[in-house]
């Protein structure tokens, strides 16, 4: 791993690796659960998580697969992009982490 920082946070238990986690289309991570106070990384593909939202109505979706779901209220996505921070104003998600 040449992320020297994320290598540390994973293994002082700092960080969270959703790199095994199920894939929206449109790159959002499916978090099987949301802890406050740790940082979030894709090791494998060293990148940083910069937002995460969780949603506050069932959302139908397409995941990296193909599969067509609805989403539960209540179910974190996680982007290495700032897309959940303004979710604030959404009907559809709050933002619970910026990194």
């Amino acid at each position: 791993m040449n992320n020297k920082a994320m290598q540390r946070k994973l293994r002082s238990g700092e960080c969270v690796d959703v790199s095994k986690c199920r894939r929206t289309a449109t790159g959002d991570y499916v978090l099987e659960c949301f802890v406050m106070d740790v940082d979030y990384c894709d090791a494998k593909a060293e990148a940083w998580i910069w937002s995460v939202g969780r949603l506050l109505r069932p959302v139908p979706s397409v995941m990296a697969n193909g599969e067509r779901v609805t989403l539960p209220a209540g179910t974190y996505l996680a982007s290495t992009s700032d897309r959940w921070y303004s979710a604030g104003v959404s009907e559809v998600a709050e933002c619970v982490f910026l990194r």
